[in-house]
């Protein structure tokens, strides 16, 4: 069977009958062939096998011999940026700056500046008695001993007792006496009447006091000013001061000199000062007081200095008995240099047992210690006073064996303890 040829045969006269045309192809074309795999005839079923096959093996010859050959691939480097170029900024106007706020915490002042502030405006004082104050601002009041704060400018008036005063604006320290009168100021000072100590030394300060007869003029130095009945008595005890009269020159004291002003006479010549402890005496109790000791004892020494001295033994004596018992150390320290002369020996000993408080027993059972028998005789009566435990007799300690007084010493001591 030659299909090419049937079918041509077949498609020769076509009618006009679709139908009839079909059929007659058909029937020319013969009897259909037998169905091969999917249905499909067995000839077109090994034309499209074949088909596929040359097709897939035609394919891969051309891709094989045809295709450029394939270079391995390279690592994929990241791409290099390149720099950016910044464009210039542009510059905005300056906005004028405004002025800064002055910080609160340093314009504020710290506490103890307030309290510095505060304290220059103030008087702080001690009264040794009754006093009265006329206070600015407060009036007149009437205090009774002890330690107060008062603005400057208060009028002080001691009556009986003895005022001390600091001067907190610049470190001044005043002393009032007995029946004084005077307005305190940290520049100025207004004796009405009375006496008065003032000393600037420690901070350097030009003080005036004011009188009704002269201005005193205080600059690192100590002074005593005293309004006297007859007139004014000024004093140079430190430094020098200069004295103003009313109505007269100009008077220079160099320490421990003195000039009287009178009344009706004007300014009297200047003078040496004997003896500072006898016209600084009513000032003893105030120093004794005063919780500050320094002074005390300084004065002390001053004290026992002008009693061996000699010529103010007298008053020096009067002083340290003023001091009390806050001497006696001292007096002891000096028996040994003074052993030799007898009687200065005896009247000192003697003075040291007049002073002698319990506290100072340890200083007395020293005495009995000692080779004279006066110092030992007055020791006895001085610790008989204060312990009012006596062991032995006066007759004992003059006499006995040093080896029985030391036994009767040790019996003594365990007494007091």
């Amino acid at each position: 069977m030659n299909l090419d040829r049937d079918l041509r045969d077949a498609l020769q006269p076509f009618g006009s009958d679709p139908v009839a045309d079909a059929a007659r192809v058909l029937g020319a074309l013969g009897p259909a062939p037998a169905p091969g795999p999917l249905g499909l005839p067995k000839v077109a079923w090994w034309v499209g096998v074949a088909t596929l096959g040359l097709g897939l093996l035609g394919g891969w010859a051309v891709a094989r011999w045809s295709a450029p050959p394939v270079e391995p691939a390279k690592a994929i480097e990241p791409a290099k940026e390149e720099p950016r170029k910044e464009e210039p900024r542009k510059e905005e106007p300056k906005k004028p700056e405004e002025p800064k706020k002055p910080d609160e915490r340093q314009s504020r002042p710290t506490d103890w500046q307030t309290m510095a502030a505060e304290l220059a405006d103030m008087l702080e004082f001690t009264s040794f008695g009754p006093i009265a104050i006329d206070e600015p601002g407060k009036g007149e009041q009437a205090l009774k001993q002890g330690s107060y704060r008062a603005a400057v400018g208060t009028t002080f008036t001691t009556k009986d007792s003895l005022t001390g005063i600091y001067l907190w604006a610049n470190d001044a320290r005043v002393r009032l006496g007995t029946a004084t009168v005077a307005i305190v100021e940290p520049q100025m000072i207004s004796l009405a009447s009375g006496r008065l100590w003032l000393s600037d030394i420690p901070r350097p300060a030009l003080v005036r006091v004011r009188t009704d007869l002269a201005t005193v003029e205080v600059d690192t130095a100590t002074v005593l000013v005293e309004r006297r009945a007859t007139g004014l008595w000024v004093c140079s005890l430190e430094g020098s001061v200069v004295v103003f009269p009313e109505g007269g020159a100009a008077v220079r004291l160099p320490a421990m000199q003195q000039v009287e002003i009178d009344t009706l006479r004007g300014a009297g010549p200047v003078e040496k000062v004997p003896f500072a402890g006898s016209v600084t005496s009513w000032m003893t109790p105030l120093i004794v007081s005063q919780q500050d000791s320094a002074e005390l004892y300084e004065r002390i020494g001053e004290m026992v200095f002008a009693y061996l001295d000699g010529p103010h033994r007298d008053a020096a004596s009067i002083e340290l008995r003023r001091l009390g018992s806050h001497g006696v150390p001292r007096l002891y320290e000096v028996l040994d240099k003074i052993a030799a002369d007898a009687d200065l020996l005896h009247r000192t000993v003697a003075l040291l047992t007049d002073l002698a408080e319990f506290a100072q027993a340890a200083w007395l059972f020293a005495l009995l210690e000692r080779d004279d028998e006066q110092a030992r005789a007055l020791g006895f009566r001085a610790l008989v006073r204060v312990t009012g435990l006596p062991v032995e007799t006066e007759a004992f300690w003059r006499t006995a064996p040093l080896a029985e007084r030391d036994a009767a010493l040790l019996r003594w001591r365990q007494r007091v303890k």
